[in-house]
């Protein structure tokens, strides 16, 4: 993508996210759009969006509490924030203004009225901070596709996370996702139009996590763009709860990267290492969840390092649940062999948690992995 794409919008929206992101990326906007305020902040600055939209129509606790977390950094970064209010919450204008927004809007309006208001905000945020987008992260996750031509370009960072040409045909790029999500992307694109410039959807990216994929639709130029949002966190607390602990892929995930795996290699060897602690429970009984949940952590680090120095670049460590962890790679046997001898001579090792020592008998299980096996 080059430097005359089009300025990104922030839109944080609870009943109207996909309606207002279709309007403003029809007047030409680059459009991250949410519907939830968790990761408020960090959403919006990813975007490196110098305008941020607050609509809290029929939302106006979460709007004001969304308002006051952006604050910070609309005013120190010199950016700009509309506000949209029901008309019955006018009187609440004062409070989101005492909360950092500088622009407000209220319902009904038309379509060119909050136009006309985003481009008063953009040149308020113009005015106030020409070089805030510097703050913006500097090599964007992303694709741009010529509908005329059907040729696809992916930004370098995109390219090299993915681990495939900057220029892929279509399918490469989609043949990326696993089937659930390859029906969602698909989806995704049918839903743009002519009278719908943008939508998104979600999906797992490996090593990245949960992202966003906002898609706008330019019929005058005949293409479609994609911007990528990591997200960095998991849809629901007991997913987030369970990477804050592991630090790595859990088991869902895992099933996808093989799943994906076994389809690239057209069923070419996979091997996959089944890690289990022994007598972990004994743990978390004499010394308590704290102490069992560090032992976890020291373990994860001990096959993680392993799997780094024998292992293929790109090799997968994701821990199953409890005390299990499963490494799979695509290395050739001798290579695996040598993991699995380093694995279970550094989990017999003792573990240091606190104040305890305690050692971590290692039964492990390994075999290889084909299409349909």
């Amino acid at each position: 993508m080059t430097d005359t794409s089009p300025t990104p919008l922030f839109i944080l929206s609870f009943r109207q996210r996909d309606e207002l992101a279709a309007i403003a990326a029809a007047a030409g906007w680059r459009v991250v759009a949410a519907r939830r305020a968790a990761g408020v902040g960090r959403r919006f600055l990813g975007s490196g969006a110098p305008v941020a939209v607050i609509d809290a129509r029929g939302s106006l606790s979460e709007g004001l509490d969304a308002a006051a977390a952006l604050s910070g950094m609309i005013g120190s970064n010199g950016g700009a924030m509309l506000a949209l209010v029901s008309r019955g919450d006018v009187d609440a204008i004062g409070r989101f203004y005492d909360a950092g927004a500088t622009h407000f809007l209220a319902s009904p309006f038309t379509e060119a009225e909050f136009v006309q208001a985003l481009r008063f905000a953009s040149r308020h945020a113009e005015r106030m901070a020409g070089e805030w987008r510097a703050s913006a992260p500097p090599d964007p996750l992303g694709w741009r596709l010529d509908l005329r031509s059907r040729t696809m370009v992916l930004t370098p960072a995109f390219a090299r996370l993915l681990d495939i040409d900057e220029e892929p045909s279509p399918r490469a790029l989609l043949r990326t996702l696993d089937a659930p999500e390859r029906r969602a992307a698909l989806t995704a694109l049918r839903r743009l139009s002519p009278a719908r410039h943008a939508t998104a959807f979600a999906h797992d990216l490996h090593s990245v996590g949960r992202v966003v994929q906002h898609l706008q639709h330019d019929a005058k130029a005949g293409r479609i763009d994609a911007l990528v949002e990591p997200l960095g966190s998991a849809p629901d607390s007991v997913a987030a709860m369970r990477d804050a602990l592991s630090g790595t892929r859990d088991a869902g995930g895992a099933r996808r990267w093989i799943d994906r795996r076994l389809v690239q290699t057209e069923g070419g060897p996979l091997t996959v290492l089944l890690v289990a602690l022994n007598r972990f429970e004994v743990v978390n009984t004499a010394y308590g969840r704290a102490a069992g949940d560090g032992l976890l952590r020291a373990a994860l680090r001990r096959i993680e390092e392993i799997v780094r120095e024998t292992l293929e670049r790109g090799a997968l460590v994701a821990r199953m649940g409890g005390s299990e962890y499963l490494v799979a790679s695509e290395g050739v046997r001798e290579r695996i062999d040598l993991a699995v001898e380093h694995i279970a001579s550094a989990l017999a090792r003792p573990f240091v948690v606190g104040d305890s020592d305690r050692s971590a008998g290692l039964p492990y299980r390994h075999g290889g992995a084909r299409r349909g096996g």
